[in-house]
């Protein structure tokens, strides 16, 4: 019988050297609130693993993707101590295990939409050979969310993106914002309640488990998630996030989170004041020698003193600034 197996590795020189994670990884958009039990280093391996499947790629349960320790280890890094092989293996052989995304699900009783989830399997089949090859397959159940995706039902994100959100909850929120935008709106309105939010970023282990969910306050959640999350995202994207609490009497029931994108000019307008300032800043270092010299003869020939001579000659034209070091301490420090 002759082996399905495919890397989606190119033809082409270029192509075949290409580094996986320039590679992008595609999600509908309903996975993006189905991750929550994954540990960080599971999505780490999980979204590689998701770089093998082009968009629009039909499912074949048969097909059968390939890699190695070496390239998973090259691409995503290796937060053990130990050795990479043995710490990459043993995490593929727990994700086999344990990996499962929980993907929405309601019916109607009597009258009423009762909402659920669906425990699905990551992945159907995962193979580690002795030469440190490894071979894995998709589960069936999870096919729909990721193949022959349609325009607008998903979202796309270059792997080293999402591998340089080094956090669990910034890159759960980061996703479920990339799943809620809509083209190029600047804004982007992510909302759920409470329980959705729990289950959305902690996974149904903590949702499952009464003693657990007794220690995520509300305001513990915001503290350390929400917050954590914001500063991480606004540190490594062109968004700024505002979290609003929704509150039923002295409850909080469900929180809003308002995504806005810097637009070009926001962006070109701080670089330009970045720009500016380091060529103020040239400018003075190049002159202050230079103006020094000018001050000190001008001021040994007129009988004056140095923050004297230099007024008179800014005032004059004959130099553009006073050097810091004749000013007074007071006007140093402003």
């Amino acid at each position: 019988m002759t082996e399905n197996i495919y890397n989606n590795r190119g033809k082409t020189f270029i192509e075949a050297i290409r580094p996986r994670g320039s590679y992008k990884v595609y999600k509908s958009n309903i996975l993006a609130q189905a991750q929550g039990g994954l540990s960080e280093e599971e999505k780490r391996i999980f979204d590689y693993c998701l770089t093998f499947i082009k968009k629009g790629d039909l499912y074949d349960k048969d097909k059968i993707y390939r890699t190695s320790i070496k390239e998973i280890v090259e691409t995503i890094g290796n937060k053990s101590g130990g050795s990479s092989a043995e710490y990459i293996a043993k995490t593929l052989v727990k994700i086999k295990s344990k990996a499962t995304v929980l993907v929405p699900e309601s019916k109607e009783r009597n009258g009423s939409i009762i909402k659920g989830y669906e425990v699905v399997s990551a992945f159907r089949k995962m193979t580690i050979w002795e030469n440190r090859e490894i071979d894995f397959s998709f589960d069936e159940a999870l096919a729909p969310f990721l193949y022959e995706l349609s325009d607008g039902n998903f979202y796309g994100e270059e792997l080293s993106k999402l591998l340089g959100i080094r956090s669990k909850y910034a890159k759960t929120i980061y996703e479920l914002y990339m799943a809620k935008r809509y083209g190029n709106n600047r804004v982007t309105v992510v909302e759920g309640s409470l329980e959705e939010w729990y289950l959305w970023v902690l996974g149904s282990e903590v949702m499952e488990s009464p003693d657990l969910l007794k220690k995520w306050t509300a305001g513990r959640f915001r503290d350390k998630v929400l917050n954590v999350a914001k500063a991480k995202i606004e540190e490594l994207f062109p968004l700024t996030m505002e979290i609003t609490p929704q509150k039923k009497g002295r409850h909080v029931v469900a929180f809003s989170i308002r995504f806005v994108m810097a637009t070009s000019t926001e962006l070109l307008s701080i670089d330009e004041i970045i720009k500016k300032k380091k060529e103020e800043l040239e400018l003075e270092k190049l002159h202050e020698k230079e103006y020094m010299e000018k001050i000190t003869e001008y001021c040994i020939a007129n009988n004056m003193t140095p923050l004297e001579g230099a007024a008179y000659l800014k005032d004059q034209g004959e130099i553009e600034f006073i050097p810091i070091k004749l000013l007074p301490e007071k006007y140093k420090k402003q």
